[in-house]
């Protein structure tokens, strides 16, 4: 299954802004979570949000 994860940073008021969004092919959410933090890992922000949607199956 394909993931579309939008890595983002917190604004004011409750708001985020997209800074990175990547594809990721993985066999479950768990797997993808452990992919979208080693990214996340590389992006140096401090404050970075993870969210994840399904794309494709």
């Amino acid at each position: 299954m394909f993931y579309e994860v939008d890595f983002c940073i917190p604004l004011e008021k409750g708001n985020f802004k997209t800074i990175h969004t990547e594809l990721i092919a993985s066999e479950g959410v768990t797997q993808c979570k452990e992919v979208a933090d080693e990214i996340a890992g590389r992006l140096d922000e401090k404050d970075l949000r993870i969210f994840i949607g399904d794309f494709i199956e």
